[in-house]
């Protein structure tokens, strides 16, 4: 791809929706890293298509060859040993999004959250601070299909906090389904 020579065929990439402003066939451009993409593939002169699928139906598809490549998706141990991943896009920090008025967990302390449900999409990774505890279930997961799902399953209880970055998380409470400032973003 590097050599510059345009490709008869376009490359075949793979994201998912619902990941705004990152990614989602909804979005302006298919969103911001899904431009990106797009932007890095036509400075090398190769066309590339992009098609939407579920999270995790479009990673696994990736990982039986049917795709090119796949984005955006978080580096962990797991998914190095299937995929080859490019330089950081874009940093995020994760924020933890809560019912309002729940002040029972310190996301400050990690370990404090033994016991609680995490609201972890289909093809998500569970934020590194949280990983351990996950695979050890001490926390426990609900996975969801979409995260606009997780704002729901927290809103009625049914999980106690989903994690993601706070502008992922912002957009995701905006078309949630759920009255404005019942789930918020926790201190």
């Amino acid at each position: 791809l590097a050599s510059g020579l345009a490709c008869a065929e376009p490359v075949v990439l793979v994201s998912g929706d619902d990941y705004a402003p990152y990614a989602d066939s909804k979005l302006p451009e298919g969103g911001m890293t899904t431009d990106l993409v797009k932007n890095a593939f036509a400075a090398v002169k190769t066309e590339v298509k992009i098609e939407w699928r579920p999270w995790a139906r479009g990673l696994d598809e990736t990982r039986h060859g049917m795709f090119a490549g796949t984005f955006p998706y978080l580096k962990t141990p797991e998914r190095e040993k299937d995929f080859l991943y490019s330089d950081v896009v874009v940093k995020i920090q994760d924020r933890a999004f809560i019912k309002a008025g729940n002040n029972k967990f310190d996301f400050n302390n990690i370990p404090s959250l033994a016991g609680s449900t995490l609201c972890l999409p289909l093809g998500w990774a569970a934020s590194p601070k949280l990983i351990d505890m996950v695979k050890s279930e001490q926390i426990k997961t609900s996975r969801p299909k979409d995260i606009s799902t997780c704002v729901k399953m927290v809103h009625a209880g049914r999980a106690d906090y989903f994690v993601t970055d706070e502008a992922q998380g912002t957009a995701a409470l905006k078309t949630g389904g759920v009255p404005a400032g019942s789930v918020v973003m926790a201190e």
